[in-house]
Parts: structure tokens; C-alpha cells; sequence
């Protein structure tokens, strides 16, 4: 798919959320980089049910923009439910940031 966006070829995206209803994506980072190649990034992340999307984040790499991605272009950013992916991508993000500067705090 990165390979098909890099050379400019559109992705039929009620096909892909087909195929990905069936088949879970497993590699948040490879997801990550479809993301970062994709004009239509709202598109993509809407063709992921919230269960997978949501696992996507949960396991992302250290420094991946996932969280950021997911939280800047979900369509949907409804924080009424904790299996949201926008809920669960904004944890991740402030967990993530919050820890890094909470460690470099001296509290001495």
C-alpha cells in the first residue's frame, strides 16, 4: 500500500476497510507509514474498525506518530467511550509525553 500511495495510485478505500474487517492489521508501524504516505489520512483511519485501530496504538513503537495521526484525523472524536480510538490514542500520547518529562523532573 506505502509503496502504491508513494507512486501517487489511489487506494479504493471501502475495499480496503473490507479486507481489513476480515484482517486485522498487525503492524502499527507499517500502518504508521501508510498514514504518513496518504493524502486522504481520515479516510484510512475511518476503513480500520475501532478494535483494531485501537490495538494499533496500544502497540505502537516508542517514537511512532500514530497517537498523533489518529488523534489530528479521526473523524470521529467522540471521548464518551473508552474503546474509542481518538480516547485511546489521546492516553497514549499524553502517557507517553507525560512520563518523558515527568523523568526528567528532579523532585530533590
Amino acid at each position: 500500500v506505502v509503496q502504491s500511495l508513494k507512486r501517487g495510485f489511489s487506494i479504493n478505500w471501502d475495499d480496503a476497510k473490507n479486507v481489513w474487517a476480515e484482517k486485522f492489521i498487525m503492524d502499527a508501524k507499517a500502518f504508521d507509514a501508510v498514514l504518513s504516505q496518504c493524502p486522504n489520512p481520515s479516510a484510512c483511519i475511518s476503513s480500520v474498525s475501532d478494535r483494531n485501530l485501537c490495538n494499533l496504538i496500544e502497540n505502537q513503537h516508542k517514537h511512532s506518530k500514530l497517537a498523533e495521526r489518529v488523534m489530528e484525523f479521526s473523524v470521529d472524536k467522540k471521548i464518551d467511550s473508552s474503546s474509542s480510538p481518538y480516547c485511546t490514542a489521546a492516553w497514549k500520547y499524553l502517557r507517553d509525553n507525560l512520563l518523558s518529562k515527568i523523568k526528567n523532573i528532579d523532585i530533590t
